[in-house]
Formats: structure tokens, C-alpha cells, sequence
């Protein structure tokens, strides 16, 4: 993945400032010479902001401002020019961080959800720019010269990678999940262990997209063990399916049991009932050759026998933010024929940036360039390189190296660490106060506090920003 440039930019909007009454000979001077806020706006200092925000937003922003400082004249308080721009351009840095802007994941989670989970590839980013720039063939069969289905050509790669007859795409794996309850178990029975009764993030929880969907939850076993007679006996002829989720965010020891997916298939299918599995991260490659426990595969649950398995996509597949199904043909055709499959429905971005992150799988190149198995697989000694590099240029402010743990993140082995190096800050300031001093340079450091000191950790910072890094680092030290 290549660095982007990393971009200072601004906006804001303005109108006409009229004759402003004031006891204050000062401010009258100063005003005087004050120009309109459209030929204050065309000062050199926003050109930036109106490329990145635009020129309106740029315009009301310094109209916001000016009316504060008129109110400073009602009271008898004066003001400097400099001082009216300075205030404008705060105001402007504080709108432009509310955009989508680059910065530094310096947390150790490499899916890390508040910061926008799988960073893209610079490949896919290419591709969709050379392709979406115009128009394409999202919904036109060339071969007939017809109406064709929208994202046939990533449903074709779903199918070779999972085993599965078919696929379908939503926005999210949420969405996936209640799309499937909604067709398939509306007013009927849904099966489920207690202990996979979990909360997904964002605060919503299965019982209840169980019972937003109009399906009827039937809990069976207890919150650590549920058996395959618990299942057996809750299936009645009010049954739709079974559902068994991946527990992906949390992790049970102990006395526990659950029951795997093929004796719960080969129930379903003795039962005339169907089995959902909804696996949440959506791994295609084994995670245990980066030295991690294994996390289900997709492939695994297709070939045992579950008639739909759900997954998200910006997780271990790591590609954009969707939901995906894959499954018997069936069943996934009974899904698309609902009118709420179209409301849940992705764009053209989405199956592009989708069928591109597919190829390398199939191609078996996800560790060389997709970012996420790239971050995942960055050596120990390489990280300890980096970090004794960087340190090295600030010995006398006190930055240190230290040994941490950053983790996969993503709801995907929760328990799991990723032994990794990072950057604690001196103790001149607190940790708190490094925090927010990092979280507001530009761009933005996002770190995190362990002991009380602030770290920076290397395990999501990719090698072709420590020099941004570096440069964020001399500025706030």
C-alpha cells in the first residue's frame, strides 16, 4: 500500500460586513480597512480550505466568525485583524476533521472498527478510479445485449473461493443476517444456543434482530454448554431454521461445549429445516500461519453442509464494508427475490472493490498485498527496526522503545495478541494530555495508554509512514 498525501485543507462561507457601530476608535480603524468576506476569503491562507472543503462552506464559516466579532464590538471589545483570520482558520481545521481525512493508526488493532476497519488496496483503488470514471457494465449482459444481474461477475469468484452454488452482497453483515431471518423465518421458530446469543457492534444484538426480522427466537442449552439433544429436541414443525453464530468477540474456557456445524447440518437436514451459520469475520485464509489460533473459514462451513453462511467483508476478507451470503442456490434465490434484498442492495464501488480483494485469494497472493495480511504478517524484528530508528531521532526528548501487543481486531480472536513495538512518549506530560496533543496534530496520531504512559504502536502503522510519523512527532515534542 502506498502512502497518500497527507493534505492540510479548509472551508468556509461569507457574505458582506456592514457598518458596525462601535464606541471603539480602534476597531473603527481596523475595520475600515477590513475587507468584504469575499475578498477576506480570496487571502492566500484558505485558498486551501476551499479545495477541500469548498468555497461556501468556506464563505459561512468566516460569516460565523465575523457576526462573534461584531457582538465583541457591541461589548466594547476591540480586535486585530490577525486575530479575526486566526479564528477563521481554527474554525475551518475543526469543520475539515469532521470530513474523511488520513491518519495514523498507531493503536496496535489493525481491524480496528472506529478507524474504518481494512484499509484498501492501492490496486483496487486504481482499478476502481480507472473504471468508475465512466461508465460499466453493472447491470448489462454484453454477450445478449440485455438486462443482467448486478454483481454476477463477484456472486462467479464467491462461488470458486467458498464452494458455495451461490452468493448475494448487502451493505453489511448485519444486514445479511436480517434479510436471511426476515425470508426465511418470519412468524416462525429461529434455534439458537443461548451461549451464541451475542452482541454485535454498534449495540445491536441477535434476540434482537431475531425479533425485528418477525422471527420467533427459541433459546436451547445454557450460556456455556449447549448439546446436539438441546437442538434435537427445541425442533418442532414451527422450526424455520437453526442459527449458529461465531462468537467472534468474545472468547468462553472452561466447562464449555457447543455443537460443530456438520452434526447441526445433518439435524437440519433430517428435520426438513434449514442451517444458518453466521461466521461475522468471513476468513479465507488460514490465520494460523501468522501464528494465531484458527478462526473459521468460510470454505469450512460451506463444506459442511450449512445451507447460508454469513460474513462481513471488511474484516478478514479485507475488502469494503458489505454483508455477504453464500450458499445452496435455493435458498440464496429466495433472498433476492424480496423486495428488502433491493433496499440492502450495494453499488457498483462496492462489487468492484469486492471482486478485486477476491482475486487475490484466488491468485494466493493476500499476504503480499491486501494491507491487512500485509500488517499481519510484518515481522517482529522489523518492527523492533522501525521503532529503534525512529526513537533514536528523539533521545533527547525522551522517546522510548517499548515491547506491546497490538491485536487483529474486528471482532476476530479477541483474545488473541500480536507481539509488536511501539513508541511511549516521555512523562514530561501525562498520557492523557500526549492523547490529545497526537489526536489533533496534523495528521492525526491515534495511539493508545497503557500504564499510564502513551504508545505509539507500529503493528497497524505501515513502513511508508514513519516519515509522516516522525514529522508529526517533532512537531508535538
Amino acid at each position: 500500500m502506498v502512502l497518500a498525501d497527507f493534505k492540510s485543507a479548509g472551508a468556509g462561507q461569507a457574505g458582506a460586513v456592514g457598518s458596525i457601530p462601535t464606541p471603539s476608535a480602534k476597531f473603527m480603524t481596523k475595520l475600515s480597512v477590513l475587507p468584504s468576506i469575499e475578498k477576506l476569503i480570496e487571502r492566500p491562507e484558505f485558498v486551501p480550505f476551499i479545495d477541500s472543503l469548498s468555497r461556501p462552506l468556506v464563505v459561512e464559516t468566516a460569516r460565523s466568525v465575523v457576526a462573534d466579532f461584531r457582538e465583541k464590538v457591541r461589548t466594547g471589545n476591540n480586535f486585530e485583524e490577525t486575530e479575526l483570520i486566526e479564528v477563521i482558520i481554527q474554525r475551518l481545521k475543526e469543520k475539515e476533521r469532521r470530513f474523511l481525512i488520513r491518519l495514523i493508526n498507531g493503536t496496535g488493532v489493525i481491524l480496528h472498527t472506529n478507524l474504518g476497519r481494512a484499509p484498501l488496496s492501492r490496486r483496487s483503488l486504481e482499478k476502481a478510479a480507472e473504471l468508475l470514471s465512466g461508465y460499466v457494465n453493472l447491470e448489462y449482459d454484453l454477450k445478449t445485449g440485455e438486462r443482467g444481474g448486478r454483481g454476477a461477475f463477484v456472486e462467479e469468484l464467491f462461488y470458486l473461493i467458498s464452494g458455495a452454488e451461490a452468493a448475494l452482497v448487502v451493505n453489511n453483515n448485519a444486514s445479511a443476517l436480517y434479510l436471511t431471518l426476515s425470508v426465511l423465518a418470519k412468524g416462525r421458530e429461529v434455534v439458537i444456543s443461548r451461549g451464541e446469543l451475542v452482541q454485535i457492534g454498534g449495540g445491536f444484538k441477535i434476540p434482537e434482530i431475531l425479533e425485528t426480522s418477525g422471527a420467533v427466537l427459541r433459546e436451547v442449552g445454557t450460556t456455556n454448554r449447549t448439546v446436539f439433544a438441546d437442538y434435537e429436541k427445541a425442533i418442532n414443525d414451527k422450526t424455520a431454521l437453526i442459527l449458529k453464530v461465531h462468537t467472534s468477540n468474545f472468547k468462553q474456557v472452561g466447562f464449555v461445549e457447543s455443537v460443530p456445524a456438520a452434526e447441526l447440518a445433518a439435524l437440519a437436514r433430517s428435520k426438513d429445516v434449514l442451517l444458518i451459520d453466521d461466521l461475522g469475520s468471513g476468513a479465507f485464509v488460514s490465520t494460523e500461519r501468522f501464528g494465531l489460533p484458527r478462526e473459521p473459514l468460510v470454505s469450512s462451513a460451506v463444506d459442511a453442509g450449512c445451507d447460508l453462511v454469513t460474513f462481513s467483508g471488511d474484516k478478514l476478507l479485507a475488502g469494503p464494508q458489505a454483508g455477504i451470503a453464500v450458499g445452496k442456490k435455493e435458498v440464496v434465490e429466495r433472498l433476492k427475490k424480496s423486495p428488502l434484498f433491493r433496499a440492502l442492495r450495494v453499488d457498483k464501488l462496492y462489487f468492484l472493490l469486492l471482486g478485486e480483494a477476491l482475486k487475490y485469494y484466488l491468485n494466493q497472493k493476500e499476504t503480499g498485498e491486501l494491507p491487512v495480511y500485509r500488517l499481519l504478517s510484518m515481522p517482529f524484528e522489523q518492527l523492533k527496526a522501525r521503532a529503534e530508528k525512529i526513537a533514536r531521532q528523539f533521545q533527547k526528548q525522551g522517546v522510548e522503545t517499548v515491547l506491546t501487543d497490538g491485536q487483529v481486531g474486528g471482532g476476530a480472536l479477541p483474545e488473541e495478541l500480536l507481539p509488536s513495538w511501539g513508541l511511549a512518549l516521555p512523562e514530561i506530560y501525562p498520557a492523557n494530555v500526549w492523547e490529545e496533543k497526537l489526536r489533533l496534530a496534523s495528521p492525526p496520531v491515534i495511539g493508545k495508554i497503557v500504564k499510564d504512559r502513551f504508545i505509539v504502536d507500529l503493528r497497524a502503522v505501515f513502513p511508508e509512514e514513519d516519515e509522516v510519523l516522525v514529522s508529526v512527532l517533532k512537531t508535538v515534542l
